[in-house]
């Protein structure tokens, strides 16, 4: 049975991941399970004193703080699991962010997380650090009824659109959204096609009209979409169409 672990924190409301995760778990057959990190890191400042010294200001109460109020929220979040009869274990890990996820991860399939209001920090750490799959909560609830590929024929969408094969085996209807230039080299249709999926395209005259396509509020269902670069500061900037996506749809995205 496949594990999905739901990281908290970065959400819009909880009740998007929690009715995600009863999805998941009721409809998919998944095993699910919840997170909290208080990371360390945000509790150290360090300044500069007499003759260049360096002091550690990190105040212990502050840590304290921090942690308490982590606790608070897994209490809150357990008291609307039970007022709805649905049990999912929601542990608390204390240390550093990137660290807990790579162990974390290594007894999990899938990481579960919101995408905020904006594209976050943790959101993108999330995808540097994370060698697994990723399931970002949209603003629409979780829905598989249609699959959509933002294929730009790359080595990253076809591995995404690997891992959602063994992921997910039983949704075998897709359409490919695609520029033009992307519709005249057929690699992963013939691969999709060749594991039994029926596979529609929708091809645009250019690839920049994929993010309009993606962003339009009456589609609904899951986007498939390759991981960023390692550059994600310079595709903020640049504003390449991989973090138009991340930041513009409303769709649910999965990166493998």
């Amino acid at each position: 049975m496949k594990k999905i672990l739901v990281l908290f924190e970065n959400e819009i409301t909880t009740e998007n991941l929690i009715e995600g995760a009863i999805y998941l778990k009721e409809k998919m057959g998944f095993t699910v399970s919840g997170l909290y990190i208080n990371d360390i890191r945000r509790d150290g400042v360090m300044t500069q004193g007499i003759e260049g010294a360096i002091y550690d200001t990190t105040r212990t109460i502050m840590r304290e703080e921090f942690l308490e109020l982590r606790k608070q929220e897994i209490k809150n979040i357990k008291t609307k699991l039970k007022n709805i009869d649905f049990e999912m274990e929601i542990k608390l890990e204390t240390g550093i962010f990137d660290e807990i996820i790579r162990e974390e991860m290594k007894t999990n399939d899938i990481l579960y997380i919101g995408k905020g209001n904006l594209v976050s920090d943790l959101l993108l750490e999330v995808l540097k650090e994370n060698y697994k799959s990723v399931l970002i909560q949209g603003e629409a609830p979780l829905d598989f009824t249609n699959i959509f590929v933002a294929n730009d024929n790359g080595v990253k969408i076809n591995r995404s659109c690997y891992q959602f094969m063994n992921c997910f085996p039983l949704h075998k209807d897709i359409k490919l959204i695609e520029g033009k230039n992307i519709a005249e080299k057929r690699s992963l249709l013939e691969y999709l096609t060749s594991h039994s999926y029926n596979c529609k395209s929708e091809i645009l005259e250019k690839k920049e009209e994929v993010v309009d396509f993606l962003s339009d509020k009456s589609l609904n269902g899951i986007l498939i979409m390759g991981n960023l670069s390692r550059g994600y500061f310079l595709e903020r900037i640049t504003g390449k169409i991989g973090m138009k996506l991340l930041k513009q749809t409303h769709l649910s995205i999965y990166i493998g």
